[in-house]
């Protein structure tokens, strides 16, 4: 019926049937609506919660990874100990109250070019060509090599350092340059430090004259030295001040000990030992510095900057006491710098290792590849004209100490990341090995000294005592022909001679100057300094010298020992 509902049996209905029916329908919408949603909120709820967990678990993940990676790094590298204070030796207690000159720079000396040579007899100055020739020709001077002139210029400086009387002259030179010629009055001391032999001649410096050993025939001989006015001096190394309240003075080395080198500790350094002994003192090589610049001062401190310290900032011994087992945080530092735990492996070419810390020599066979390989390299430079003997390789043996190989691999990798800056893509690294690792270069050595270097690696106290006339550090020749002499490779009882084929990390360097304790500074806002020091001599380049001087133990690695003989 018209304006109502007919709900039952045809009888109207007193409220329309239409309100019902739209309020039924609304809620069969938002039915529709909310079911949806609901569903929705759900699925995105259920997809972010797994979401959540798949994250955590990928955290976790890495977590392990980086932890594991770490662990098998410290398991990697033999007797890792971590600095838990600053530390230096106690000389600083024992010497004088003599002021640090901390403001000042001091005045730089003349700088010096030095020359030896030989007087000629006359009529046989037409068998020299004018570059050898000294002065006036009618003078008859004639120079020594370059390599000779180092090794009589080394045995000079140790007859200076006992203190014995000279006389000197002074002329004028043709080119204008002053000149002083030095002779001495010959002292009471008789030491082979002081004569340098070669080829049947001898020179010795006491009495300025070079003999003939087979004849006895003696000739003058002079040195000559170029006085020019030094450069103006760089900017002071930055120091930071240091209380010492906070550093710890060690305690007297026991006597055994006593003029071994020593190292200083700033806290968080990283040290690798290759000694230990029962007394609480170990002796090691630094992997990871945490700040050199405040290592510097300590050494200075101590030294109370002299020349001939025996406090370094990288190797030598120390207490272990105030050393503990490095955190995950100091060896994920070191490990920032060293990048994969392969590099810190044994050579895939060594004999197995039975101890880490100890030194293993493994003899190479006449009919050996690897002998053969060392032996072609060694004698390059050792063949007529260049050197007039004949030369013998008695034996040749691979130098295999896990510890010292992976001080040198830490530090390898540190000077290749920085080059790199911190990739290691494959290219970019074989790029910087190129550019920064010799191999090889040679080090002349002898019987007492050979066994330390092989055990502790190249200290500055024992394998930088014959040349300072680049630098205070340890000297490689690039060739074997410089390293033969016997001032450098020292003769035994038997006549035969040593020398190391050594991997020498050289980084980046700048020319040498004599008595440096340290190269000069490469970037005085970060205060880094040079990696190595290096002597030009005839003919040779910045991009080629024939001296190489490092002053970071860990910068070189002795892979073979060459036993030989001259005739």
């Amino acid at each position: 019926m018209d304006g109502a509902c007919v709900c039952t049996g045809n009888i109207p209905c007193a409220c329309p049937c239409d309100v019902n029916r739209v309020v039924s329908k609304l809620n069969a919408a938002l039915l529709w609506i909310m079911v949806p949603l609901v569903i929705i909120f759900v699925g995105i709820f259920v997809w972010y919660r797994r979401r959540k967990i798949r994250k955590s678990r990928e955290q976790k993940a890495v977590i392990q990874e980086k932890e594991e990676q770490l662990e098998a790094f410290r398991n990697s590298v033999v007797g890792m100990r971590s600095a838990t204070t600053h530390y230096m030796p106690k000389s600083i207690l024992e010497s004088d109250d003599a002021p640090l000159a901390d403001e000042l720079l001091p005045i730089p000396p003349p700088l010096e070019t030095i020359q030896w040579c030989w007087q000629e007899t006359p009529h046989m100055m037409s068998n020299h060509g004018p570059d050898v020739v000294v002065g006036n020709s009618a003078d008859c001077w004639i120079k020594y090599d370059s390599a000779l002139n180092t090794m009589i210029e080394n045995a000079f400086q140790a007859y200076s350092d006992t203190g014995s009387t000279t006389k000197t002259t002074i002329s004028q030179s043709m080119t204008g340059a002053l000149k002083n010629k030095i002779s001495f009055y010959p002292p009471s001391v008789d030491d082979s430090k002081f004569i340098v032999r070669w080829d049947g001649y001898k020179v010795d410096v006491r009495d300025m004259q070079q003999t003939k050993e087979a004849t006895g025939f003696v000739r003058d001989i002079q040195r000559i030295t170029d006085v020019t006015v030094p450069a103006p001096p760089e900017a002071p190394i930055e120091r930071n001040e240091i209380d010492l309240n906070e550093v710890e003075i060690g305690n007297s080395l026991p006597d055994e000990l006593v003029g071994e080198p020593q190292m200083v500790l700033v806290k968080g350094d990283v040290v690798q030992i290759s000694s230990q002994r029962q007394d609480g003192w170990a002796f090691g090589t630094k992997l990871h510095h945490n700040d050199e610049v405040i290592a510097r001062e300590l050494v200075r401190l101590t030294s109370k900057e002299s020349a001939d310290t025996n406090t370094f900032t990288d190797t030598g011994w120390f207490p272990l006491d105030i050393t503990e087992i490095p955190s995950a945080e100091e060896l994920a530092a070191l490990q920032a710098k060293v990048g994969s735990t392969d590099a810190l492996q044994a050579p895939s070419y060594w004999d197995a290792i039975s101890d880490p810390t100890v030194v293993q020599l493994h003899k190479l066979n006449q009919s050996d590849k690897e002998r053969e390989t060392v032996v072609k390299a060694f004698m390059a430079t050792l063949q007529p004209p260049r050197f007039s003997k004949k030369v013998e390789v008695v034996g040749v043996e691979r130098i295999q100490n896990l510890a010292m190989w992976q001080s040198y691999v830490v530090k390898r990798q540190t000077i290749c990341y920085r080059e790199t800056g911190g990739t290691d893509s494959p290219n970019a690294m074989q790029g910087a090995l190129n550019r920064f690792e010799r191999h090889w270069l040679w080090h002349g050595t002898n019987v007492e000294v050979m066994d330390k270097i092989m055990q502790q690696g190249f200290n500055r106290s024992f394998c930088g005592k014959n040349a300072t006339v680049y630098g205070k550090g340890v000297y490689f020749a690039r060739d074997a022909e410089y390293s033969a002499y016997p001032a450098y490779a020292v003769p035994d009882t038997n006549k035969v001679q040593y020398m190391m084929a050594c991997r020498v990390i050289v980084g980046e360097f700048c020319p040498g100057l004599r008595n440096a304790l340290t190269p000069k500074i490469r970037d005085s806002s970060t205060q880094t300094l040079y990696d190595t020091t290096v002597g030009l001599l005839s003919n040779d380049t910045m991009e080629n010298p024939s001296i190489y001087v490092t002053y970071h133990d860990a910068q070189a690695y002795p892979e073979y020992l060459i036993k030989f003989k001259q005739s």
